[in-house]
């Protein structure tokens, strides 16, 4: 408490010391952020928001909301929440200070429409505080303000512990999920090109997807077996399933065109048209609920009755028109697999 009090007071030393571990902290971050294709349009830290924190609590006083307590300067909660604490009795800031801070130049200085705090779900008292202290102080886009919180991962492998025990850094975890991909690769399609390449594109794809397929609010059971898995609920499976209608594709070498020539009559047929128009509708709906794993159960669905439909209908060497309506049903089918990864983050082969 004594040491990030005087870091909040500018002592030198301790701030040379903050800019060291932040500097190489951003730097190895970086590295993992470019690994998984995750960009950043402005980055700000808590630090960015020191100067802002007498103007916040000065409006948070003229609402009159602040109390003394303790020492400590408090806003009383409603319901059986606790007070939410601005300044402790040392005068330091806290988490909340600076949140509310963040949320205040948020929306008047970048304008934004929207605030998605994605934190543990451990943190869901502090933000229900926060988010109670805008509403007092009759910040009407507090209602834009939403807590996106998710639950917490589990591992049974030991084998993926470090040198420190328990902890389970992300590059070991992406290292270990790109060398089980080359070594399937290797034996499944040897003579695969740029295998490098696929094995990084499908081992990073796996972790983010066995992510995302899950309700974000749930803890995670880490399995690799189901991670990796080619014919279940996984990434590799909807990237192969994209890498099928690509080769399917490639085989026909023709273009197509924009309607279908003849009517899609079985019914693995319309199952899977209709399950494809109904794309726009899972994103909103994702969107709106903050459910990533809404839109990942989707594209899994998607394959599975693409997978439905390859087995029960002839595609290349059917009759003409019938073959070229399923060349399209292909065509359409790639596209969204494609488009649905592209959404989740996860890149989508040429070929596996």
């Amino acid at each position: 408490s004594l040491t990030f009090r005087a870091l909040e007071q500018g002592d030198e030393e301790i701030t040379a010391i903050w800019k060291k571990f932040l500097e190489i902290s951003l730097k190895e971050y970086q590295k993992l952020f470019d690994r998984l294709g995750a960009t950043h349009d402005m980055v700000r830290g808590e630090s960015f928001f020191n100067d802002r924190l007498k103007d916040t609590e000065k409006r948070i006083e003229d609402a009159g909301l602040l109390e003394e307590s303790d020492g400590a300067q408090v806003v009383q909660m409603e319901g059986d929440l606790p007070p939410c604490l601005i300044r402790k009795s040392d005068g330091s800031s806290l988490y909340a200070t600076r949140d509310l801070a963040a949320a205040i130049y948020r929306r008047e200085e970048l304008k934004a429409d929207m605030n998605l705090y994605v934190v543990g779900i451990d943190q869901n008292l502090h933000f229900q505080q926060v988010f109670q202290v805008l509403r007092k102080m009759d910040y009407e886009w507090s209602n834009d303000c939403h807590h996106i919180a998710f639950g917490m991962y589990r591992f049974s492998d030991g084998k993926m512990s470090t040198r420190k025990g328990n902890v389970i850094f992300l590059d070991d975890v992406l290292n270990k999920s790109v060398e089980l991909v080359s070594k399937l690769i290797e034996e499944k399609n040897p003579h695969l090109e740029n295998k490098e390449e696929v094995a990084e594109q499908v081992g990073v794809g796996a972790i983010i997807f066995n992510d995302l397929i899950n309700d974000r609010v749930r803890n995670v059971d880490f399995h690799w077996d189901k991670v990796l898995d080619f014919e279940g609920a996984s990434g590799p499976y909807v990237q192969y399933c994209q890498v099928r209608c690509n080769s399917i594709l490639d085989k026909a070498d023709r273009s197509l065109p924009d309607l279908f020539a003849h009517e899609l009559v079985e019914l693995e047929e319309k199952n899977l048209l209709f399950l494809l128009s109904q794309y726009p509708d899972v994103l909103e709906k994702a969107f709106e609920k903050f459910k990533p794993h809404l839109l990942a159960q989707y594209v899994v669905d998607v394959g599975r009755a693409f997978n439905h439909f390859y087995q029960k209908c002839r595609v290349l060497g059917a009759e003409p028109s019938v073959e070229e309506s399923r060349l399209l049903l292909v065509q359409c089918t790639r596209d969204i697999l494609k488009a649905g990864l592209g959404v989740l983050n996860i890149q989508s082969p040429k070929a596996m």
